[in-house]
């Protein structure tokens, strides 16, 4: 099966011949599929896997998502997975945002709020750098963002007289109230958390391959989920063998928030502990949260 590594490029998948098949057939490198949202419902519609081999492929017919993300990170440059199917899902756990941090020098900040409408697809750590100062809503400042916590940024932009920001790849907007002063240095950060799916979302997803021509190992879930998910996933596999089908899952449980201590952490994975994976591997989140972000400051 192939093994993530977290690495500061991403995903790094390592594909062994001994992917699981039937007994008494010869192993082979199989493509993978990828389940999770993206953004494009029309090019990637909803539980249709759809074949892709380029990296920019993925991301012009799935927009931007967690799955886009992923699927483009394991067709990367070197090979090792020659074929992704991508398979878009319905998500009922809506997007949301963190609880924004703000850094203000200024006795009198704005205050940065997320927006209530366009919300994020995709998880990302936002960090909005404020590299000149002025009034809100008065022309003169300048910002540079980062999808990544602050290790890469995104060029300066001048904000002119607006008082919102729209952040790159989906990642959401943050308003801030007019009339007040930012300083060079200022800062306001926060996580984003995209739609993703539940239990049903992601066995009606895997249903889809039941009929499916295409030849495909591993399915990787491209959005964490919850431990409690697991059971229907694997009673779904078992559907998938009875159909001479033989995959296994890499899934993920939630990623560690902005700021969460790895005391806290470490105590909410505890909770997974004891629970029973047949063909299925549910990994730490903290391997999940190391995913480079497409189109980030190093390009893609």
């Amino acid at each position: 099966m192939p093994a993530i590594n977290p690495n500061p490029g991403g995903f790094e998948f390592s594909v062994e011949k001994d992917t699981k098949t039937p007994p008494g057939t010869p192993s082979s490198i199989l493509p993978l599929v990828v389940i999770g949202h993206c953004s494009d419902a029309t090019n990637s519609p909803i539980n249709e896997p759809v074949p892709h081999t380029e990296p920019s492929a993925v991301q012009s017919l799935g927009g931007v998502g967690p799955a886009v993300e992923l699927a483009a990170c394991a067709l990367d440059p070197n090979g090792r997975v020659s074929q992704v199917h991508l398979i878009n899902c319905d998500t009922s756990n809506t997007a949301s945002y963190g609880t924004v941090t703000e850094s203000w020098a200024n006795v009198d900040p704005p205050t940065a709020t997320a927006d209530g409408v366009v919300l994020p697809e995709d998880d990302f750590d936002v960090k909005i750098l404020f590299t000149a100062g002025g009034t809100t809503g008065v022309t003169g400042i300048k910002y540079r963002t980062s999808l990544d916590g602050g290790l890469h940024y995104f060029a300066e932009l001048p904000l002119g007289t607006a008082t919102s920001i729209t952040l790159p790849n989906g990642a959401g907007k943050v308003n801030f109230t007019s009339g007040k002063v930012v300083t060079a240095n200022d800062y306001v950060s926060f996580s984003t958390n995209s739609p993703s799916p539940d239990a049903t979302e992601i066995v009606a997803a895997m249903q889809s391959l039941r009929t499916y021509t295409g030849e495909f190992g591993t399915i990787v879930l491209a959005s964490p989920i919850d431990p409690s998910y697991i059971s229907a996933i694997q009673d779904e596999l078992v559907e998938l063998w009875k159909r001479n089908k033989f995959p296994r899952v890499v899934a993920f449980f939630r990623r560690p928030t902005l700021g969460e201590t790895t005391t806290a952490y470490r105590t909410a994975l505890e909770a997974v502990d004891g629970i029973v994976c047949v063909d299925v591997s549910l990994c730490s989140g903290a391997v999940y949260h190391q995913s480079a972000l497409i189109n980030t400051a190093d390009g893609k």
